[in-house]
């Protein structure tokens, strides 16, 4: 998995999209439960559209007339995430085997609609990759519910499983990785002044840095004024260039902005791995 903080709503707003048309061909209403608030989770994006494309796709393809309707809900440690439609149901025998590997039930609606099998097998794998767990409610004639979880990380548990993943990597494969550390100095008092406007400003910084790497398996992490650039590939030599370029960028953006320039400077450091890996050790430690 290339794991990334990832913003659930988002997300789904733009599968949905790309299921408009060919749910309105077959005169089905598409809904949305979405909370206010985005909902963010450490995941690998590719694979979340993955799971959303195959199961929407199953319960259009299985729903004669009525409703698909995509829902999100946010709990303590866990997100929950589910598709339901007004379909043909499953059978409750076939229930038990519904995430077998080439398995094929009665559930079907017309020629050539009947694929592999291996759809809602792939599914769960890739859920399972992410810690969480899928499930199938139905009732033949009236519809299906499949609902899947996906863990809450904290930061740090983040921050931590990602380095791990680079630290496993880098044995592996004898190679190299470097972290970047940018640290807003006088954080606490922009979030004194409005925890909003420091919020933002944070975001603003993060779509930034990402925009300002080039390679897709870099990594950008923020937490209370503080930015981790997860860098695969990237050797102890080459690591003060990038961190000059990117720390020139941070600058800039915060000098052309009257409300943070007033209230804050930056301090900036590298480790590289393996040769700083003891020091990476301490420094995640404190």
């Amino acid at each position: 998995l290339k794991k990334e903080e990832v913003d659930l709503k988002d997300l789904v707003k733009t599968i949905v999209q790309a299921f408009e048309s060919k749910a309105s061909e077959k005169g089905l209403d598409m809904r949305l439960e979405l909370p206010g608030e985005k909902i963010l989770v450490w995941a690998d994006e590719d694979k979340l559209n993955q799971i959303f494309m195959n199961l929407i796709d199953n319960a259009i393809k299985f729903t004669r007339q009525g409703f698909i309707k995509i829902g999100l809900e946010e709990k303590d440690k866990e997100v929950f995430c589910s598709v339901q439609d007004s379909g043909i149901g499953i059978p409750a025998e076939d229930l038990p085997k519904i995430f077998d590997k080439f398995t094929q039930f009665g559930r079907k609606d017309g020629p050539g609609e009947k694929g592999t099998g291996l759809g809602l097998s792939i599914v769960k794998g890739l859920v399972s990759l992410h810690g969480g767990q899928i499930w199938v409610e139905s009732q033949l004639g009236r519809g299906t519910v499949v609902t899947f979880s996906i863990p809450k990380l904290s930061f740090e548990d983040r921050l931590k499983e990602c380095l791990s993943t680079m630290i496993q990597e880098s044995v592996e494969k004898k190679g190299t990785f470097s972290v970047l550390v940018f640290s807003l100095l006088k954080w606490e008092v922009l979030c004194q002044e409005s925890e909003q406007k420091a919020s933002q400003a944070l975001s603003g910084m993060v779509s930034l840095l990402r925009k300002s790497l080039r390679r897709s398996g870099d990594t950008v992490m923020a937490k209370e004024g503080r930015f981790f650039l997860i860098l695969p590939d990237t050797k102890k030599k080459d690591a003060p260039f990038v961190l000059e370029r990117m720390k020139e960028i941070l600058t800039g953006h915060i000098r052309s902005d009257a409300w943070l320039s007033e209230k804050i400077s930056l301090e900036a450091y590298a480790f590289s791995y393996p040769e700083d890996a003891v020091a990476l050790g301490k420094w995640l430690e404190e």
